[in-house]
């Protein structure tokens, strides 16, 4: 019933042949920018990125010419897949929520196909460390008569409408970015969608928050916690806008990607007509302060194919947060400090393809085993969270019998001692680690969408929350500012040539 709300969306078979997997390709639709091009450069290569690079494309048509940089030999930055028993999982963000906008825009734009999550069927289990403290039935009825008595009807209730108010004012900002509004700052943007309150959510805990509310301890500390501990790692100490997010997954409707979430960004790419360095990493950017009457260029530096090419803007898709993502910016004035920003969080993914062990549990049979086991925040749970997995591809010719893939969420490596006691058989084991989103310490502080003339930061609005959604938000804020700046710099050129102009003295009057 509960899953990650996004976290961490093919033009067809024909688009995607034309893909060069090189380290570097160009579609072959691209069209010669005219006169007035603007070199952009996009750092990384995930949905933000990607989803930055389609709303440049829109915003300033041919007019563009768009480099986008990516240190791996991959496409897609956290989102990922993974390979166990011969099946494909999501490995990095999994689930989309349905009241996400632009991701579902890209999917039905790109010809991909929705696979709809399962968790409306799933049954749920929340674990102490030694035993359920709530088991939930795979009946709607049953399960949900299950969830009253237990937390009560007034607190479920309130925390619905909760949820329920949050999307509706955070689905206020699709209108917004139609209307081409842009902020500079996170705190402007949730103060534009929801009042000074979306805000301050993220001002305070999400167990503060919730108390607010009006929720009891009982469901706070069981059912919110275990949501928080799967979707985030983390517990009720989070923002209270992170919460919220996390919280909004228990609605269901939420889906993924056919052939894995990343696809959307290699699509995003492919339409846009972008120019993609793989295998290069930006170490310095260098800053022309506009000397001898020049306007404001960039220059990169760095490992890879970099050309040496004056960019106009420069957008950094990619969190700074992440050492090995890091790169410094001579004389730019807002430029993060790497000791200065907070840490991100590490979580571990182990699939395990085997056997629940039962009397650990103290189930009798393999149909007693819950589809999602969540855990309280308990010394004892060593583990966030164990999901029974689908594949992201060709989930048709399933066998119901098949030994099934499950997920264990942990904030540290599963020893071998904890894995027995988990499971009872282990045929095969791939374990993915991974920074996957910040460490939320309420009150949170934010860096600004706007680093420098023509700089635009991506990641700031991760401090918010982390989903993809959010990035393409933010990506879709990035392009807004990008272009408003580059109209606005076209303007004041033509103005100081036209005052120039009128000073010449005509010929008659020599």
């Amino acid at each position: 019933m509960f899953w990650a709300f996004g976290l961490r969306l093919d033009t067809g078979c024909v688009l995607f042949l034309l893909t060069l997997f090189s380290s570097r390709y160009r579609s072959v639709e691209g069209t010669e920018p005219d006169s007035k091009a603007v070199n952009i450069a996009i750092v990384g290569a995930g949905i933000g990125g990607s989803s930055c690079s389609y709303f440049i494309r829109e915003l300033f048509g041919a007019q563009a010419n768009i480099d986008v940089f990516e240190a791996s030999n991959r496409i897609g930055g956290r989102l990922h897949t993974v390979e166990i028993a011969g099946k494909k999982f999501e490995s990095g963000g999994s689930i989309i929520h349905p009241k996400n906008k632009y991701m579902g825009d890209f999917v039905e734009k790109l010809g991909l196909k929705k696979l709809k999550s399962s968790e409306a069927d799933s049954l749920l289990g929340i674990y102490d460390g030694e035993e359920f403290l709530f088991y939930g039935s795979r009946w709607r009825i049953l399960n949900f008569i299950k969830l009253i008595w237990r937390y009560g009807l007034i607190d479920l209730y309130k925390m619905n409408s909760f949820v329920t108010n949050m999307l509706k004012n955070f689905s206020n900002i699709y209108t917004f970015q139609e209307n081409e509004q842009a902020y500079t700052t996170v705190p402007d943007m949730l103060k534009a969608m929801g009042g000074d309150q979306m805000y301050e959510y993220t001002q305070q805990t999400t167990r503060e928050t919730l108390e607010k509310v009006g929720l009891n301890p009982t469901l706070i500390d069981e059912l919110v916690t275990a949501v928080m501990r799967i979707n985030y790692g983390q517990d009720v100490t989070l923002n209270g806008f992170a919460g919220a997010v996390s919280l909004a997954g228990s609605q269901g409707g939420l889906w993924s990607v056919e052939g894995g979430n990343w696809k959307v960004c290699k699509g995003l790419l492919l339409s846009s007509k972008t120019t993609l360095y793989m295998n290069t990493r930006i170490k310095e950017v260098l800053k022309n302060n506009g000397n001898s009457g020049e306007e404001v260029y960039y220059t990169l530096k760095g490992e890879g194919q970099i050309p040496n090419k004056r960019y106009d803007i420069l957008i950094v898709a990619a969190p700074f947060e992440i050492p090995d993502y890091f790169f410094d910016c001579k004389d730019c004035k807002n430029w993060p400090s790497l000791k200065r920003l907070g840490q991100f969080w590490r979580t571990i993914a182990s699939f395990v393809h085997g056997h629940v062990n039962l009397t650990h549990f103290r189930f009798e049979t393999t149909s007693e085993v819950p589809d999602v086991i969540g855990t309280s925040e308990n010394p004892k749970d060593y583990f966030n969270s164990i999901g029974k997995q689908s594949p992201c591809e060709n989930r048709t010719n399933l066998d119901v019998e098949e030994t099934p893939i499950r997920k264990v969420f942990s904030r540290s490596d599963v020893s071998a001692s904890q894995l027995n006691e988990l499971f009872s058989q282990v045929d095969e084991m791939k374990v993915v680690s991974w920074l996957a989103y910040p460490h939320y310490t309420p009150p949170e502080k934010f860096w600004s969408f706007v680093l420098d003339d023509g700089v635009f930061y991506i990641n700031a609005i991760e401090r918010s929350a982390s989903a993809m959604e959010m990035s393409a938000i933010s990506a879709k804020n990035a392009a807004l500012l990008a272009h408003q700046y580059f109209t606005a710099r076209a303007s004041n050129s033509q103005r100081t040539k036209a005052d120039l102009s009128s000073k010449v003295v005509p010929k008659s009057e020599l």
